[in-house]
């Protein structure tokens, strides 16, 4: 996932709390992160149940515990985030005739796809549950920046892919 390092944000915010020349810091529910041009996402149709949001930036998670994720922060609305976790197309968590299909339906060239788990954190007793949606993945033309949320045709994929 070469393309992925072009899509993210600087991770640390510079000297006396300053984004670098461009950027601006955004206070997500994760703590600050520095937003600059190089990270910017344009999700025209939104996300699953938020489609008046449409322009994000994705950026590393400031708590170096949570470093396998990003988030993605909503440019729109400071309080909302997801967090994120890449997926390597050919991890075989979806399969590759699957993803190349949607790309294909999409128009993103297969070269240029970052895909994009959406993570949810459910509590269970005094655990928290870290699942994946592999039913619905972000996919990212990394050369464009935009992104979609697609719901891949198969319904052998689970909502709810626990980690």
């Amino acid at each position: 996932m070469a393309m992925l390092a072009e899509l993210l944000a600087p991770d640390t915010v510079g000297p006396a709390g300053h984004p670098s020349p461009g950027g601006r810091v955004v206070v997500s529910r994760f703590g600050p992160i520095v937003v600059g041009s190089e990270s910017l996402i344009e999700v025209p149709n939104g996300l699953l149940g938020f489609g008046g949001l449409r322009s994000y930036a994705l950026a590393t998670l400031p708590d170096e515990r949570f470093a396998r994720f990003l988030v993605l922060q909503s440019l729109e609305d400071d309080a909302v985030a997801f967090l994120v976790q890449p997926l390597e197309p050919s991890s075989g968590l979806i399969a590759p005739s699957e993803l190349e299909e949607a790309c294909a339906a999409l128009g993103i060239p297969f070269d240029d796809l970052v895909l994009l788990l959406i993570v949810a954190v459910r509590r269970q007793g005094d655990k928290a549950v870290l699942s994946v949606n592999l039913r619905a993945p972000l996919f990212v033309n990394a050369a464009r920046r935009r992104a979609v949320q697609h719901v891949l045709a198969s319904g052998s994929y689970p909502v709810r892919y626990v980690l």
